[in-house]
């Protein structure tokens, strides 16, 4: 995909990057009020996939595959001598563990918010998976769950509603901790 047909917001300088990547029926726009605290530390991307926002749609089939594609395109061209981090909301945060998991010399560290199928992948979305992304993803889930607990920090948030339940679906990050600062 041409850059000038993906749309990226750029902030932030330095050797580090941190990739911010919008839900479904969302825009890079979501990050506006985030992008600025990080851009502080590191430089910051916000990316309209494919298909959202001020990005053109790829046509790329199966959609995960095109978005996977697009943002290792991108790293490969920006990728600097820092960390590279992933940030992904719902829809985000599949592309996100798909690309640490297909392509983890790309990625240090990786934080999935409101990602679905923690459960396994969801009925609709098989529709826009490869059979190769939708077993990397069951993989990665599976893999999320057995890392050793000192590498993985799981933040769970209480729904809004305080008389509410926590559960296994409130799981609302996974943040991959390298060693180091």
């Amino acid at each position: 995909m041409s850059r000038s047909a993906l749309h990226v917001a750029e902030s932030g300088d330095g050797d580090d990057l941190i990739v911010l990547l919008h839900g479904f029926s969302d825009n890079a726009d979501t990050w506006n009020k985030v992008a600025p605290a990080l851009a502080a530390h590191a430089r910051v991307f916000a990316v309209d996939l494919p298909g959202f926002g001020r990005s053109v749609p790829t046509g790329a089939f199966p959609l995960f595959d095109g978005y996977v594609g697009v943002v290792v395109e991108l790293l490969g061209r920006h990728r600097g001598p820092g960390t590279v981090s992933i940030v992904g909301n719902s829809l985000g945060a599949v592309v996100a563990l798909l690309v640490a998991t297909e392509h983890p010399e790309l990625v240090d560290r990786v934080v999935l918010a409101d990602m679905p199928g923690l459960a396994g992948v969801p009925r609709l979305w098989r529709l826009a998976l490869s059979r190769t992304a939708e077993r990397a993803l069951n993989r990665s889930l599976r893999a999320t769950c057995a890392v050793d607990a000192a590498r993985i920090r799981v933040v769970v948030q209480p729904r809004r509603d305080p008389a509410a339940q926590a559960g296994p679906g409130d799981a609302v990050g996974v943040r991959r901790a390298l060693p180091g600062p």
